[in-house]
């Protein structure tokens, strides 16, 4: 016959067995989450000193080709400056720290709202970059062009020819911009909390 002090001894053992592993398990858990939410937040400083960079470089080319838009637009041409100003798409704008952050998977870890004002800011900055490299494309297409048919190429027929594509860069500066100062100040407030 089975003795219950010997049944009840084994139950015993397997109990503090299994509770053991449940509460290293649980100890491990919290130590990994404990890591991932430091690398978040490490993930996250770079993000936030990327975008300040993004922005600060962005802002100086802003400046610029607005004055250069402006500068086109005058219609006395003794009114323009003496300076000749050259329309810069912001294709030097960078995306490495927010790749990383996706790329090691740890966006759990981030506000839920923090990553969807990060994911539309970086969006915008990828349709910004883009349209950029078209235009500077399409601009070196035509002076390849001028210079395989040894022609000269009209800087003002030129101009007029991508006045719209720049003013729409413009507009897209400015957005950009917004979306930077917008997501700086949520990773500040997120930061706070």
């Amino acid at each position: 016959m089975i003795d219950r002090s010997s049944i009840k001894k084994a139950l015993l053992e397997i109990f503090s067995i299994v509770l053991a592993v449940l509460l290293a398990l649980g100890v491990s858990e919290w130590q990994e989450d404990r890591r991932d939410s430091k690398l978040a937040a490490i993930a996250l400083e770079n993000v936030r000193t990327e975008l300040e960079s993004n922005r600060t470089t962005l802002e100086t080319i802003h400046q610029n080709n607005t004055k250069t838009i402006e500068a086109a637009k005058l219609d006395d041409e003794s009114e323009q400056d003496d300076e000749d100003q050259k329309f810069i798409p912001g294709i030097q704008v960078r995306s490495a720290a927010w790749n990383a952050f996706l790329s090691a998977g740890i966006s759990n870890y981030v506000d839920y709202d923090l990553v969807v004002a990060l994911s539309n800011a970086y969006a915008i900055q990828g349709v910004y970059k883009q349209t950029g490299l078209s235009l500077v494309e399409a601009s070196m297409s035509i002076s390849a062009m001028a210079t395989v048919q040894k022609v000269d190429v009209d800087s003002q027929s030129f101009q007029d020819q991508f006045m719209s594509y720049f003013e729409m860069i413009l507009r897209m500066e400015t957005a950009l911009l917004e979306g930077y100062s917008d997501v700086l100040v949520l990773i500040d407030e997120k930061k706070e909390k």
